[in-house]
């Protein structure tokens, strides 16, 4: 067998052996599925959301889901002011309205939950023109809000966040949670010329 022959078959060896390999990587090798972009469909046009992006920009999970932070463990207000600032001079839709506040201002996150999907409590649509389930639902008409403060209702058994309150839209949550770093982080890009949220620096049409 002269030399070239012998070339000619281990190149043709090697060329079989590299498509035995390259068929075997193409048939075990998947790729992964769980990218960290993905849009999020809506009437007011998809929302092109970058969750890898933004994970890196917050301190933990609890800034954007909200449902991690411990309702019954709360930070002191004089951790952050002074001794005459006291939290029950405000309402809580009050200091979650105050722009520099975020939940884990006050509130501790719980480690041991994760985080899921807001389709999960909001509805599509706002199903009650109201933010509060009447007493009257669960108890009888002698039981009031004002019989227990809002941490001693978080602490009875069986209480949850949505035994009292109907949850906002999926639609209101999002622009809510969005457009309070949004407006305050990059009011530029986010912002109209009054001011308000710019619906195209998110939405795609």
């Amino acid at each position: 067998m002269s030399g070239r022959q012998k070339r000619t078959i281990l190149f043709a060896g090697l060329c079989i052996s590299c498509l035995i390999v390259g068929s075997a990587i193409g048939y075990f090798y998947r790729p992964p599925t769980n990218s960290s972009r993905f849009y999020l469909d809506n009437t007011g046009g998809a929302v092109l959301f970058d969750h890898g992006f933004h994970t890196k920009q917050v301190e933990s999970c609890a800034e954007c889901h909200h449902d991690l932070f411990m309702v019954d463990e709360m930070t002191m207000c004089t951790e952050c002011h002074d001794e005459q600032m006291l939290a029950e001079e405000f309402t809580h839709q009050e200091l979650i309205e105050i722009e520099s506040h975020e939940c884990s201002s006050c509130h501790t996150v719980n480690n041991e939950r994760k985080a899921q999907s807001c389709r999960a409590c909001h509805p599509q649509l706002q199903q009650e023109t109201t933010t509060l389930v009447s007493c009257s639902e669960c108890h009888d008409d002698e039981y009031t809000s004002e019989l227990l403060t809002h941490d001693e209702m978080q602490e009875l058994d069986g209480h949850s966040c949505d035994g009292c309150h109907h949850p906002q839209s999926l639609s209101d949550s999002y622009h809510r949670q969005c457009n309070s770093c949004h407006l305050r982080e990059n009011a530029q890009l986010f912002s109209a010329s009054d001011g308000q949220a710019r619906c195209s620096a998110c939405h795609l049409k």
